[in-house]
């Protein structure tokens, strides 16, 4: 249940919450289902906040602080969070569409479900998040720092995730038709059965992958590395390798 006294004041603004929580130390952050919508948090400390079912839709959280918060189901569409900091938050089946997280900390976030289809993450750092069934459909991934990371059965398709670090990462039955992969560390990777159609992997690097049963029809591996690379029962029909 949301407690009113502590919503008045985050509507305040950041600068007022700041100020109250450190005068108050409050011992838990009850604001669930709060509409924030089109709020100025910049820089607002919430970590540890039950914000379950919240409405910041088209809010300022740029450099928000949300470690291990409860944001599940939260509605954060077109949402600022670029420099946010969500480590170990529990995002599941939350609404970030066409939300900016450019430079976030999301490490060991739980965003399983979570959709993130057209959200802009570059430079993101998503180390050991799980991203389990998450929809990513259209959304810009490159650069971001996404060791050990969990894509199982997520959809990618169309994204960009040129540059970035997926190694040892899980993409078992990913979907990532269309996808830029151009340059990116997937060393070691898990991508069983995931759906490469198309897929831009040039100059990427596959050493030791395991593509067992994926679909890389008419993608492009020009330049890849792949010494050690798996294939076994892919579909690699019309697919460019021209080491």
């Amino acid at each position: 249940m949301t407690n009113a006294e502590q919503l008045r004041v985050l509507q305040q603004g950041a600068e007022s919450w700041n100020r109250w929580r450190e005068e108050n130390d409050p011992e838990d952050l009850e604001l669930e289902g709060s509409d924030l919508g089109g709020a100025e948090l910049a820089k607002a400390v919430l970590g540890g906040a039950n914000l379950e079912s919240a409405n910041f839709e088209g809010a300022n959280l740029k450099g928000a602080y949300f470690k291990r918060s409860n944001l599940r189901r939260a509605n954060l569409r077109q949402a600022n969070l670029d420099d946010a900091y969500l480590r170990a938050a529990d995002l599941f089946e939350a609404d970030l569409g066409g939300c900016q997280l450019a430079d976030s900390h999301l490490a060991r976030a739980d965003l399983r479900n979570a959709n993130l289809e057209g959200a802009r993450l570059r430079k993101a750092n998503l180390r050991a998040a799980d991203l389990r069934a998450a929809k990513l459909d259209g959304a810009d991934l490159e650069q971001v720092f996404a060791r050990d990371v969990d894509l199982r059965d997520a959809s990618l398709q169309g994204a960009n995730l040129a540059g970035a670090n997926l190694e040892g990462g899980r993409l078992e039955g990913a979907a990532l038709r269309g996808a830029c992969l151009a340059g990116t560390e997937l060393k070691g990777a898990d991508l069983q059965k995931a759906d490469l159609r198309q897929a831009d992997l040039s100059k990427a690097d596959l050493r030791s992958a395991k593509l067992d049963g994926a679909n890389l029809e008419g993608a492009n591996l020009e330049g890849a590395s792949l010494e050690g690379a798996i294939f076994l029962g892919a579909k690699l029909e019309g697919a460019r390798f021209h080491l």
